[in-house]
């Protein structure tokens, strides 16, 4: 079957059929108690003619909407809105329904015949309305027997639990495996681009593989003073002069970006990434316009910055030739077709403008051979290497990011080289900084660069990623080992004069 897979996807089609299912149990009682009533030449109660139409309506909203979303045409978050709609709709119905019915007891009415049956339920109705205050006439309801008004209460138990499995599809935004919280968002499914065309593949990984809880924010902040570090407090390498636009892509727990705009004041600053990839910090503004589904909060958070839930392997709809610099870092693995989006940046960058990636790599290296052949840091390198050929989505983007910007069409391409060490183990003063907070870094994300991928894609056992792990981490603090990774910065302008049609359909 298509559509998104796993414990949210599995978890939204259960609940769309079994709203489907009550919705027409309550379409099918209530049409028949319509029916008595005209048979019997009363005019239908307004309550049960308004409780059908909107009961068609919803089985018409859960259908559509339940096929929009195998097709992945329509995003779970944009379902998940709606039905906070309907559910308000599904509670009025059984309030105003189910209140007087309430009060029905339905073993005192007869089952002999149809005129002692209309008799008592109207008498049981009249005495229940005025002990309970109520003002809705029911009087009319005739030709009723006592199957009939167990009818009438199954469904007002049924809006019960519609309701229920209503506010059910719309908190689960999230998919929780192992310990850690991950995105739900086109579960299941990955992206890529075939000229320049969108098609999906089904993916026991999913769009992207890292936990967006916590922990995961806490390792992007790291990341972030590391690059500060290494680029002596700038937030970039490219020759930037008052650019009015900006786009960080993939911005994480978008700290870059809160930094950027708080820099240039004057320039529009946007925050792109996945709708789980922006977290609770020690930020805090509910104002914040485009946050996610955990923004990012900030009392002080600058007025020309905002976020937008989207996904930035889809097709891109900015006007053309609108940001004057993109900023792309540390996306391993997140994209299975990078030339198509370096296409979308060139197709969005104005003239002039800069596009800037920054990427490092799992694989370590050593330059005194301390990295011996078949260690737990040559495992974990060919680990992630394989992982990622297994699910279409390369760990080792850095060594193209030149070639491939360089074929998109841009010109002065400029590749920046360096080295991160991992421990505090070098000579030289910011090298040994780099290589501490390195080490804090592997510490506090080894777990969640590892878990998804080699559980899901690996298919090993929890236990068995357990073990490795406590093996990895006792390798971490081993001095003897003299280890580094290479990170790499390629900034690119578009030419002044360039054709923007011919580059989007190469």
């Amino acid at each position: 079957m298509a559509g998104p897979d796993g414990a949210l996807g599995g978890t939204f089609k259960i609940v769309r059929i079994l709203q489907i299912i009550s919705l027409i149990a309550i379409i099918g009682m209530a049409s028949n108690f319509i029916s008595q009533m005209v048979a019997n030449n009363n005019a239908p109660s307004d309550v049960l003619v308004g409780t059908l139409s909107v009961t068609c309506i919803a089985v018409l909203y859960c259908a559509i909407t339940y096929i929009l979303y195998l097709d992945n045409i329509l995003p779970f978050l944009i379902i998940t809105g709606s039905d906070g709609l309907v559910l308000i709709a599904l509670v009025v119905v059984a309030i105003v329904v189910g209140k007087p019915l309430s009060y029905l007891n339905c073993r005192v009415i007869g089952s002999s015949s149809m005129a002692e049956s209309a008799y008592q339920l109207s008498a049981e109705l009249k005495s229940s309305l005025q002990n309970g205050g109520g003002m809705v006439k029911y009087s009319n309801w005739i030709g009723a027997t006592k199957s009939t008004c167990y009818e009438m209460k199954a469904i007002w138990g049924l809006s019960i639990a519609l309701c229920r499995t209503s506010l059910a599809s719309s908190i689960t935004h999230y998919r929780y495996e192992n310990g850690r919280r991950y995105h739900s968002y086109r579960d299941g499914k990955q992206i890529y681009y075939s000229r320049h065309r969108l098609r999906w593949l089904t993916s026991p990984i999913g769009q992207y593989w890292a936990p967006n809880d916590d922990q995961s924010s806490i390792v992007d902040t790291i990341a972030h003073h590391i690059f500060l570090l290494t680029f002596d407090d700038k937030l970039f390498l490219a020759p930037l002069h008052n650019p009015r636009r900006a786009l960080d892509v993939g911005c994480g727990n978008g700290i870059w970006a809160l930094d950027f705009a708080e820099k240039y004041s004057e320039t529009e600053v946007i925050g792109k990434s996945y709708p789980w990839r922006l977290l609770r910090s020690a930020h805090a503004d509910p104002s914040r316009p485009g946050t996610d589904l955990s923004p990012i909060q900030s009392p002080v958070a600058p007025t020309n910055l905002r976020f937008e839930i989207d996904d930035c392997c889809s097709a891109w709809v900015y006007p053309d030739n609108h940001f004057d610099y993109i900023h792309i870092r540390m996306l391993f693995a997140s994209v299975a077709d990078w030339p198509a989006l370096y296409r979308e940046c060139y197709t969005h960058l104005a003239p002039g403008g800069y596009i800037e990636h920054a990427e490092t790599v799992p694989i370590t290296k050593s330059d005194d051979n301390s990295i011996a052949p078949g260690s737990m840091w040559e495992n974990q390198g060919n680990l992630a290497m394989a992982a990622g050929e297994k699910f279409g989505k390369t760990f080792v983007q850095m060594i193209h990011m030149k070639d491939q910007i360089t074929a998109a069409g841009f010109v002065d391409v400029t590749e920046v080289r360096f080295k991160w060490p991992v421990g505090p183990w070098s000579n030289d003063q910011k090298l040994k900084d780099l290589g501490r907070w390195n080490m804090h870094m592997w510490e506090q994300g080894l777990e969640g660069w590892t878990l998804a991928l080699l559980t899901r894609v690996m298919r090993w056992s929890y236990d068995q990623v357990k073990d490795w792990l406590r093996r990895m981490r006792a390798t971490l603090l081993d001095r003897r080992l003299h280890v580094y990774q290479e990170m790499r910065v390629v900034f690119a302008r578009k030419p002044l004069s360039s054709s923007t049609s011919a580059r989007t359909q190469r």
